[in-house]
Parts: C-alpha cells; structure tokens; sequence
C-alpha cells in the first residue's frame, strides 16, 4: 500500500518542476482567505468529488472544465 493522506497526519506535497497548474493555482489562492492547506484540501474535496460524480463534467463550463483537469492532474498523482 502506498503512502496517501490521512486526517491530522503530516504529509508533504512538492509541486513537479512540470507543474503546468501553479500560476492558475496561485491566482485562486491569493483571492482567498484560506490556509494554503486547507485551500489544497478544500480544491482535492472538490475534485474528487468532480472525479466520483463524471456526470458533472457534461454540466461545466468550459473554464471550470479545464480548472477541474488541472486538479485531477494533482489528484492522480495521489493514492486515494
């Protein structure tokens, strides 16, 4: 079993130095007034929520499409 992510435990996430989704990631953090952490955490909720429920991809915009790709790029790279 790989390592995943588990409540209240200590896990350490480093950006790819491909990471294409950061700027986007960035400009939606700075508008928030959320931890980086719980912005991550609530962003990951909300795509595996997208991931589990594919049918809520026909009813997306465009752009929130692509925001919901960039994040299962994020997603995927983990063990859920």
């Amino acid at each position: 079993m790989k390592n995943g992510f588990y409540p209240g435990k200590t896990a350490t996430f480093t950006p790819s130095v491909n990471a294409d989704w950061t700027y986007i990631f960035n400009e939606e953090f700075n508008k928030t007034r959320y931890s980086r952490n719980r912005f991550v955490e609530i962003l990951l909720k909300e795509a595996l929520s997208y991931r589990k429920y594919n049918d809520h991809y026909k009813k997306l915009s465009e752009i929130e499409y692509q925001f919901i790709q960039l994040l299962r790029k994020v997603v995927n790279k983990c063990d859920f």
